[in-house]
């Protein structure tokens, strides 16, 4: 057998290995954001403080990863400042330098909303929120790029929308609301830098256009997370209402975050954009699937959390309705 038939045999197997890597990592996320934040007072690290961390540590992993695979690319520092080549005769337009930060400031409302919206969610629930609006959020996009939805395509973003109905009515009230409307904000915003990076998202892991481009994003979404901190800090009066809002880091806070960031975040981005490379754009989009169940089986198991009837109910329906969606769309 030669090299080029051994590798086509094995190709099948190792985008399983990585798939199923990445999957984990991204429900780690929240089992790891969960363990940290669990506690109210007395948690390991606040929300502002988890955030700041997993975004910088993210970071510097997507930094390391493409000195590793892209070693001969010397102009990383020089993209921060300049993300694109541009002729220097060329000066770009307010509207494209905003566009050119959009998606850092998607990333940053992702993981800012993420944490605080975890303070006040079960692990599996968060989950299930966040990625029901993660897939609503990229299946309206592109209703509103162009693409007209059939009518069996319409009956599963109807029978999702029930779902998410379902799981938050019998407890419409504080605090279900307001983190059932934070992660929400949290899985638009994802799915808003989703879909801004898409057109990158099937290159190869070695590429510069990926490594590059997320290590810029992730860095500009940092020094937006700081920006953020030294303004709440700089009002007592809106530090002394707000739970999510008080500083507070410990040697365990630290580490989760940290381990969200380089391990959930930063290696799991990496992985999954290698595994695209295997994967069609509907099994993508399927195996997902299994995040919100993999985190709430993590929060039973790290944290002792209950998978209820009505989180099965709900999960169940917003997950077919996301699949109907998936896999009926037409060729």
């Amino acid at each position: 057998m030669n090299n080029q038939a051994f590798v086509s045999v094995i190709q099948p197997y190792k985008t399983l290995l990585l798939t199923s890597i990445a999957l984990v990592a991204f429900a780690a996320n929240s089992v790891l954001c969960r363990m940290a934040l669990s506690g109210g007072l007395n948690s390991a690290i606040d929300a502002n403080s988890f955030t700041f961390i997993r975004l910088h540590t993210g970071a510097i992993t997507l930094g390391i990863l493409h000195w590793i695979f892209y070693r001969p690319q010397p102009t990383l520092a020089t993209q921060l400042a300049e993300p694109h080549n541009q002729s220097s005769s060329v000066k770009p337009s307010f509207v494209s330098r905003v566009y050119q930060y959009l998606p850092a400031l998607m990333l940053l409302m992702y993981a800012w909303f993420f944490s605080v919206g975890y303070l006040f969610l079960d692990t599996g629930t968060g989950a299930l929120i966040l990625f029901g609006a993660v897939q609503v959020t990229m299946i309206m996009c592109a209703i509103l790029q162009g693409h007209k939805p059939t009518l069996i395509e319409m009956s599963g973003i109807f029978l999702a929308f029930m779902g998410l109905a379902y799981l938050i009515w019998p407890s419409l009230t504080e605090p279900t609301f307001s983190g059932f409307i934070l992660m929400s904000l949290s899985g638009v915003a994802w799915g808003m830098y989703s879909v801004l990076g898409k057109h990158r998202a099937a290159q190869p892991l070695n590429s510069s256009s990926v490594l590059t481009t997320n290590f810029i994003h992730f860095g500009r979404a940092v020094v937006g997370m700081l920006v953020v901190m030294v303004i709440l800090y700089l009002y007592p009066l809106i530090y002394q209402q707000a739970e999510f809002i008080e500083l507070r880091i410990s040697q365990q806070g630290i580490w989760l975050a940290a381990m969200s960031g380089i391990f959930a975040s930063g290696l799991g981005y990496a992985i999954w954009y290698a595994a695209l490379t295997g994967l069609q754009a509907t099994q993508a989009a399927s195996v997902q699937l299994s995040v919100p169940l993999l985190a709430a089986v993590g929060g039973v198991i790290f944290m002792q959390e209950q998978i209820t009837l009505h989180l099965l109910m709900s999960g169940s329906i917003i997950l077919a309705g996301i699949a109907i969606v998936i896999l009926f769309k037409p060729k």
